[in-house]
Order: structure tokens, then sequence, then C-alpha cells
């Protein structure tokens, strides 16, 4: 794209070939520099709630929108795993805490059931968002279909340094654990589903003030 420009910005207003050539070429670049544009800010706009540039303080945001964007930012490595997200959340599910805590948690266990579904030949590989109110914590589940966790090792799968992956570090979980308990959430295991089943407990509004 860039090159067009050099080639041919200097023919631009020339009357001959070279420049019919460049002014048909000029509208299909800069619709690709915008395309380019756009998707670059899309993508700062969904990074920046992990960054941790702005702590701030607790706020109320849509449980909706963490998903779709966590959707979007696993979209490469969950393609070339051919891995699905499916989900039917309330878009005006609200949640209080620190988006950015919620948003790190779900990105690790998204990430995590792609990795162990792409070892996996099986087809329609498949992970699934759910949530409910319970008192005054929203559940979060997410399960996914790909190989069960061994139940020698559920009482082990939050321990600092425990992993199951050849080159895994075994901080994963315990870091999305972390983050969540900043926000006065938590990250449970669920060992009585059928399928491999993460909860996230979230507030889902804030507390009364005494």
């Amino acid at each position: 794209m860039k090159r067009n420009f050099v080639d041919f910005g200097p023919s631009l207003t020339q009357d001959d070939e070279l420049g019919v050539v460049a002014r048909d070429e000029l509208p299909s670049s800069i619709e690709k520099l915008k395309d380019g544009s756009e998707g670059l800010t899309h993508l700062f706009q969904d990074i920046d709630p992990i960054s941790g540039r702005k702590r701030g303080q607790s706020a109320a945001f849509k449980l909706d929108d963490v998903i779709k964007r966590v959707e979007r930012l696993t979209n490469t490595i969950r393609t070339d795993a051919q891995v699905f997200i499916e989900y039917d959340i309330n878009s005006d599910l609200i949640c209080y805490g620190y988006e950015s805590d919620l948003q790190a948690a779900l990105m690790n266990l998204v990430i995590n059931a792609t990795f162990w579904l792409d070892t996996e030949k099986q087809n329609n590989k498949l992970i699934t968002i759910e949530s409910k109110k319970e008192n005054e914590k929203l559940l979060i589940s997410i399960k996914n279909n790909g190989p069960a966790i061994n139940e020698m090792h559920h009482e082990r799968i939050f321990d600092a340094g425990f992993t199951l992956k050849t080159n895994g570090h075994g901080l994963g979980l315990v870091i999305a654990r972390e983050a969540l308990m900043n926000s006065d959430g938590d990250l449970l295991f669920d060992k009585d589903s059928d399928l491999t089943s993460f909860i996230i407990e979230f507030p889902f509004e804030a507390k009364q003030k005494k």
C-alpha cells in the first residue's frame, strides 16, 4: 500500500496511461489505509482494559461487552484451532468492579480451553459461556468439550507452578483468580460438571454504602 503511494504519487496529475493507472489505484489504496487504521484502533481499544494504564475506581460495565471483546481478541488462535465460542448473555446484564480483572480472567480461560481443544481431533470444538445471578454475585460458567481434567489433579489446579502443559508455567489460573479477587470476585473449578468447567464469581451491583 505504501509502495503504491511512492510509485504512483507523482503520476496522479499526469495526462498519460500511468496517470490513469495511478488514479484508478488511489481509491482502493485509501480504502485499505482506512481499514487498516480502523483495525488498529479497534485492537488498541480491545487491549486497553487489560493494559493497567488506568486503574481508577470500581465501576459498572456490561458483561456482554467484555465477552464480545474476548471473542475478538482470541479470534485468531481459536480460528487456527477450529474452536468456537457460544454464548447467550443478556445485553443489559451489569457487572460491578474492575472490567480489566474480568477480561483478564476470561481471556486466560478461553485461551487455555483453546489450547486443550486443539489437542483433540474431534469436530465441534466448543467453549460455552453462560451466566446467572445468585445472591449478590453473578456466576459466569465457562465450559469446554475438550479433554477432562483427571480427578487426581482437581485439588491442585490453582496451585502456583502446577501445570499439565509441556511448556506451561503454572501461573495462568493463579493470576486469573488473583485478578478477580481485586474486584471481590473469585474463580472456581466445577468438579461436578460433565464438561471441563470453571465458574467466575463477580459482583453484579455496587455494595450499598453504610
